[in-house]
């Protein structure tokens, strides 16, 4: 047995060349279906990352104004509350007041204030009391 050898069954027939071809079409066209979906994914995929690092980055900037503009609102409260203390602490001085410091004037028709002794003398010499608004009347006996 060492003469014989095993031929061959051809059973299957090689594929014609147009057979070939469409062959050889339809596989290219499988592949270029499936190379375009993977790549619409990755496009999809790296829009979705980009546009949730730009809305990250936003959040960001947005988050750091708001924290800038709390931080000025902070500072100018507390400098408009320094400012109202200040003016507090100092005694109250009329713009349009004639009374000085000391408690008194005399005014142009003649008639004086005096707030130390709560009374107002006319220009005929008339004092009336600032407390209950009626006149002084001087009874010595």
């Amino acid at each position: 047995m060492a003469g014989y050898s095993i031929r061959k069954m051809n059973w299957v027939r090689n594929p014609s060349a147009y057979e070939s071809m469409v062959s050889w079409r339809e596989k290219r066209k499988n592949f270029q279906e499936k190379y375009e979906a993977n790549l619409a994914n990755v496009v999809s995929a790296l829009q979705t990352a980009w546009v949730d690092a730009g809305y990250n980055i936003g959040q960001i900037a947005a988050n750091r104004a708001i924290k800038r503009i709390q931080e000025e609102a902070k500072a100018k409260q507390e400098k408009l509350q320094a400012q109202l203390a200040a003016e507090n602490t100092r005694p109250y001085q009329p713009t349009y007041s004639k009374i000085t410091e000391s408690g008194s004037v005399e005014l142009a028709g003649g008639t004086k204030v005096d707030l130390n002794s709560n009374t107002l003398t006319m220009s005929n010499g008339t004092v009336i009391d600032l407390t209950t608004g009626l006149k002084k009347v001087d009874v010595t006996v």
